[in-house]
């Protein structure tokens, strides 16, 4: 049997989004060679605009952290703690703290799972306003594949930022929600807000990692690393809060909708608008459509 800990926590409320700008599955955050001792953590979940989403609302019962070597780490909630998927774009971004200032073993990490209650998942549809069942995988157990790193010294403060138009899906019958995302801590990735999406039906955003990649839809290949479905288009404002740094590839596109909650002829890139942007610890960039990224400022 694989060792285990456990632990017991109150739950937390909502509370407003750090100074970073505002969320694909692998992170690689650095290496330390003090694998031994344990760090003070911060675990937040940062949701992410999704225009056919209103509202998505999961109960977490516990949070589980697999170590590379197979060792877990558990913690419990006296009562479950209820986070946030989908981002309010009017009332601005709230990312959930899930829990603070616990203590875990410092190393590499492989996954991360979050355990929901899946009979009171909360998921609203932007079209009709009314609430739907949602389907999730492995009976409320939401398996998040990614190697991470906690480091000795200064508190870590982990994050889990969904990405929704990867992640949820309709058959035709059911909504159902599966686990694309970015796992990062906010000392290792800064935030990207873009500006003038296309004038377009249902405009999106997709990061690419690396200078002058070629866009790859949803399900082909390895895909977008984040992708983003948004309500408006022209001179809309949108962000990406928690992106680790890196070189990526940021394309805007069209009709991004008929890749999941919809149907149709496909999306459309305008790769003639993709802009090559570097992405530094703890500074946030602005992405013009048209005219380019902007320079690196304190997040």
């Amino acid at each position: 049997m694989e060792p285990r800990a456990r632990h017991r926590l109150r739950p937390l409320a909502l509370l407003p989004a750090a100074a970073v700008l505002v969320s694909a599955c692998k992170l690689y955050l650095p290496g330390t060679e003090d694998s031994e001792g344990d760090t003070g953590v911060r675990f937040l979940i940062a949701p992410t605009p999704h225009a056919a989403v209103r509202d998505l609302e999961l109960p977490v019962e516990a949070v589980e952290l697999e170590r590379s070597d197979g060792e877990e780490h558990r913690i419990d909630f006296e009562a479950p703690v209820t986070v946030s998927f989908a981002a309010d774009l009017d009332a601005g971004f709230l990312d959930t703290e899930v829990f603070a200032s616990e203590s875990l073993p410092v190393g590499e990490y492989r996954r991360l799972t979050l355990r929901v209650d899946a009979d009171a998942v909360f998921f609203v549809p932007a079209d009709t306003g009314q609430a739907e069942a949602l389907v999730l995988p492995g009976d409320g157990r939401l398996n998040y594949e990614s190697e991470f790193q906690l480091e000795a010294g200064d508190d870590e403060t982990l994050v889990l930022q969904p990405d929704l138009h990867s992640g949820l899906s309709f058959d035709g019958n059911e909504f159902s929600l599966g686990t694309s995302h970015i796992i990062t801590t906010t000392a290792r990735s800064g935030g990207l807000s873009f500006l003038d999406l296309p004038a377009c039906p249902e405009p999106g955003v997709y990061l690419f990692e690396g200078f002058d990649q070629d866009p790859v839809d949803l399900g082909d290949g390895d895909g977008p690393f984040f992708s983003l479905w948004l309500e408006e288009a022209g001179t809309s404002l949108a962000d990406v809060r928690y992106v680790p740094s890196g070189k990526y590839s940021v394309i805007p596109a069209c009709n991004v909708g008929t890749e999941n909650l919809g149907s149709g002829d496909g999306t459309e890139f305008r790769e003639d608008d993709a802009v090559n942007v570097e992405v530094e610890d703890e500074m946030c960039i602005t992405v013009e459509f048209g005219s380019g990224a902007g320079s690196a400022e304190q997040c």
